[in-house]
């Protein structure tokens, strides 16, 4: 998407050798010195930034990921384009923003000095080629000033990011044309109540609110190849072609989750549990000295993950809320309804759900206190229409779990009753059964009939599915009471342990 900025004082000759293939000008261009060097000086402000409550710096804040996408389309726009210099200010958001399209380019970023403005605009006019040159809502046009170009109105401060000069000299005379690239910054973000949590937002249902958060993606990412059965990142020609800093950050990172982090639980550990509320931003507590040397080590690793898998990852992840919110759009309420009305219990009026490539082994998890779900938008259970069912199923876990909600409640007397406890197996195989047999009733009503729950398609708990069929379906149908449920089931685990 491309829009024109209107700018005063330009040569109208100029601009119409530009814009017009006129016959003067095709001849203006034909007489020109066929040895004349080209010269064209690209010029950006650098993308959206985290929010200055949210930045670990605030006078240095990185990219959010509204910022990042917007990095993205200047690499898609600018890095094929044959540059040959980019240059960037020291600063993480200017550097952030031009690293993905010097990459793309086969280049790498250059420094300059935005309080020496006049020095490096004469520089520049030494230079020959394609040159981008990344900086800040009030260098940006005074450099282009500084360059004989016309800035025309002032870079909107709060609002616009993606202004992009190109100044172009031919036949001794230079243009400059001002247009608008990618996407406006979205009208969420413009208030004084906008976030970085509301920048990851990538759409709602009723009662989900998902997200797509860089930093949680790459702690994820990191997480996953630190398992046994790890992977990813499948993209290793990127990952080999980096070099300097951004690929010793990414090693670095990279080895100490596989000696470190890998065999903690990503949802009971402490440390994981501090860091998943941290990165999400969950939580505004400050860092323990464990999490902050982990932090440190993932804003090494950003500027890889930048590179070569976060494009990959977000787009996944927003395709596959795309495709959960066909389904939600059409069974959330009535499935969630029927749920409260089964747990006994209200269903969460909004739960929290980070969209990630892997998540932990099962491919979703759901903490509480406070309540926060994470899906993976990779595992082949979670896929459409499966997807409805695991959302319904983590969901549950908002309603009742281990020790708590009046489903266990109802649970734990049975069992107890006869000396045994409602450990996990029980309360989460009624969780498992539960959702698996309301989704698989709605969805083969409404175009797969073939759909079979998670619980008999993965196999988890595969001795105690033809218990809660006995004992448990009438339930669900409306024949028997919860407490009477609860007994029966704890009178069929009790014959068979």
């Amino acid at each position: 998407m491309i829009k024109r900025i209107a700018l005063t004082g330009c040569s109208l000759a100029a601009l119409l050798a530009l814009v017009l293939p006129s016959t003067t000008g095709a001849n203006a261009l034909a007489q020109q010195p066929e040895t004349e060097p080209e010269r064209v000086v690209i010029l950006v402000r650098h993308a959206e930034t985290e929010f200055p409550a949210d930045a670990e710096d605030p006078r240095d804040p990185f990219l959010h990921e509204v910022g990042l996408a917007q990095a993205s389309r200047l690499a898609e726009r600018l890095g094929s384009d044959g540059l040959d210099h980019v240059f960037s200010t020291r600063y993480r958001r200017t550097w952030s923003t031009a690293r993905p399209t010097a990459h793309a380019a086969g280049l790498e970023v250059e420094e300059y000095d935005p309080r020496d403005l006049e020095g490096f605009a004469a520089q520049l006019k030494t230079m020959t080629g394609r040159i981008l040159v990344v900086g800040h809502s009030n260098t940006t046009p005074m450099l282009v000033q500084a360059l004989g170009g016309e800035p025309g109105a002032p870079i909107d401060e709060r609002r616009e990011f993606n202004r992009i000069y190109t100044l172009t000299w031919r036949g001794g005379e230079l243009a400059t044309v001002a247009e608008h690239y990618g996407e406006d910054l979205p009208e969420r973000l413009r208030g004084d109540d906008a976030n970085t949590r509301l920048a990851a937002r990538i759409g709602a249902a009723e009662s989900f609110t998902f997200y797509s958060s860089f930093w949680f993606n790459l702690h994820d990412t990191l997480y996953w190849r630190a398992q046994p059965r790890g992977s990813a990142p499948k993209d290793i020609l990127c990952m080999e072609s980096l070099r300097g800093e951004v690929q010793a950050g990414w090693q670095l990172a990279d080895d100490f989750y596989k000696v470190s982090m890998g065999g903690r639980n990503a949802r009971t550990d402490p440390l994981m549990r501090e860091l998943r509320f941290s990165l999400t931003r969950l939580s505004a507590e400050p860092f323990s000295h464990e999490a902050a040397v982990v932090v440190e080590l993932l804003r090494g690793a950003a500027p890889a993950y930048q590179l070569c898998l976060w494009n990959q990852h977000d787009r996944r992840n927003r395709a596959w809320t795309e495709d959960l919110a066909v389904l939600l759009g059409e069974h959330e309420v009535p499935l969630t309804g029927r749920l409260s009305e089964l747990y006994a219990d209200a269903w969460p009026e909004m739960i929290p759900v980070d969209v990630v490539s892997y998540g932990n082994w099962a491919g979703a998890n759901t903490t509480g206190e406070p309540l926060h779900m994470t899906l993976s938008s990779v595992d082949p259970d979670n896929l459409a229409p499966g997807s409805l069912e695991i959302a319904l199923h983590e969901g549950s876990h908002g309603v009742f779990g281990g020790g708590w909600g009046k489903t266990y409640a109802a649970l734990d007397a049975a069992f107890s009753s006869r000396g045994l406890d409602p450990d996990q197996d029980i309360w989460h195989s009624v969780i498992f059964f539960t959702t698996g047999q309301l989704a698989q009733q709605a969805l083969r009503g409404a175009g797969y009939p073939a759909y079979r729950p998670y619980m008999v398609r993965v196999g988890v708990y595969e001795e105690l599915y033809p218990l809660l069929q006995e004992t448990w379906q009438p339930y669900l149908d409306g024949e028997i009471t919860l407490a009477a449920a609860a007994e029966r089931y704890a009178e069929a685990v009790d014959a068979i342990r």
